[in-house]
């Protein structure tokens, strides 16, 4: 194969998949403060962070790409979130079309609030 010279020409080498690193505290820490000033490093400051947490550069690369992509789904949730209770909130104003004490008023009330609650979930 291309790989080794051992003549199989289909057969691929397999890789052993690299164990995930456990970071301490204190680098989790160190990392997270550094990530609420700066959400992006440049080479400099990735060589600088890493070697003061004794990781390497890819581990704190990787690191950040994984933060920002955590914190882009925590922005999104909140958003959601804000805007499902701002049109939970929402007050939707039907006018009464006619009163009178008779059974037609109270038919006419109900189909006000179907026409709101189909009009609420039609929002969604």
């Amino acid at each position: 194969c291309s790989l080794c010279s051992c003549g199989n020409s289909g057969v691929k080498l397999e890789r052993k998949k690299k164990t995930r690193t456990v970071f301490s505290r204190s680098q989790v820490f160190q990392l997270e403060s550094t990530f609420d000033l700066k959400r992006y490093l440049s080479g400099s400051e990735r060589a600088g962070l890493a070697a003061t947490l004794q990781l390497t550069e890819t581990q704190v690369k990787i690191w950040f790409q994984n933060r920002r992509n955590k914190w882009k789904r925590q922005m999104a949730a909140d958003m959601e979130a804000s805007a499902t209770a701002s049109l939970s909130q929402r007050v939707i104003r039907v006018p009464v079309l006619y009163h009178d004490n008779s059974s037609g008023f109270l038919f006419s009330l109900f189909l006000i609030f179907m026409f709101c609650f189909v009009s609420f979930f039609s929002f969604f």
